[in-house]
């Protein structure tokens, strides 16, 4: 499923910024455009009515992000 891949990528992300220690701009649009893919395949999964899946991937994209949040306080990484 195309939310598998997704996640998988950004959580592949995540663990390499966790262990360079750093983050750049570029990471950051990256990331950004890959939180979006993930809010409109989680969408597309709400309006096709398949609530099950929905509320699992939504669970898993919320863990996902917190951890992205976690790690960018850890770096003292600041947002635009």
């Amino acid at each position: 499923m195309a939310l598998d891949a997704a996640i998988a990528k950004i959580s592949s992300i995540y663990i390499k910024v966790l262990l360079a220690g750093n983050h750049t701009p570029e990471l950051e649009l990256s990331l950004r455009g890959l939180e979006l893919e993930l809010y409109e395949l989680l969408d597309q999964l709400y309006k096709q009515q398949h609530l099950k899946d929905y509320m699992k991937y939504e669970a898993e994209v919320t863990r996902q992000l917190l951890i992205y949040s976690m790690l960018k306080r850890l770096l003292n990484i600041k947002s635009n």
